[in-house]
């Protein structure tokens, strides 16, 4: 027969009775969780901090990245430039960004070296509404059959050289306008000297501006399709 003498019993009861944490013990345990929270706050707030400084930033170079994605794509494959205003984005100047341009040679879906109106296109920065601008044919099956005959009239040099061609370019029946991009405040365009063997470049500086912050952004395009007027 199992005896359980009061030894055992005592052991048992000091093995399965639990200790109470001391005034001293609490203490500790509270100033050790108070640094915890402590230094945890600080790195969310420096999260929160650099997140609210590099969110302008991060916005309006976006815009500015797919600004000039949607410019390349049109710069890329044009074939000649006709003239361009040079704009600015560190002073007001005196005529906004623009380049007035030969897009394709494809009227009627045919290459013969000959500019016709049709063919031609413009990008155009608008200060006051901040945007950039496209100003280009719409498709021929929309047009009229007096539209197609203006259209497929041959572009003299007068209407490829003279200062007030981009407006009068603007004003065509067929000529239709769609937004490129918003929130840019500014805009240059510069055509460098081309070398010897080389396309023709096309360089740009785009200034976005968001309700948090602005954003320059630089970059430059060659014009792989490049070819003079017949």
């Amino acid at each position: 027969m199992f005896c359980a003498c009061p030894t055992s019993i005592a052991l048992i009861d000091a093995r399965w009775r639990r200790r109470g944490l001391t005034l001293v013990e609490l203490s500790i345990g509270m100033v050790i969780t108070s640094m915890v929270m402590g230094a945890l706050s600080a790195v969310w707030f420096a999260m929160a901090h650099s997140w609210k400084t590099t969110g302008s930033a991060t916005g309006a170079g976006l815009t500015a990245s797919v600004t000039a994605m949607r410019l390349e794509q049109r710069l890329r494959t044009s074939r000649y430039v006709f003239q361009y205003a040079s704009g600015s984005v560190t002073a007001t100047p005196t005529k906004a960004a623009a380049i007035f341009y030969w897009k394709a040679d494809n009227w009627n879906s045919t290459s013969d070296g000959i500019v016709q109106l049709g063919e031609m296109a413009l990008i155009e920065h608008d200060s006051t509404s901040k945007r950039l601008y496209l100003y280009e044919p719409i498709a021929s099956t929309s047009m009229t059959a007096a539209q197609l005959t203006a259209a497929g009239a041959a572009a003299t040099t007068l209407d490829m050289t003279d200062s007030a061609s981009p407006t009068n370019f603007k004003k065509l029946s067929f000529v239709k306008q769609s937004v490129i991009s918003e929130a840019v405040v500014a805009a240059a365009f510069n055509l460098p000297t081309q070398t010897t063997n080389s396309r023709p470049l096309i360089e740009y500086t785009l200034k976005v501006t968001r309700p948090e912050g602005s954003f320059v952004f630089y970059g430059a395009c060659s014009q792989r399709a490049a070819a003079k007027p017949g």
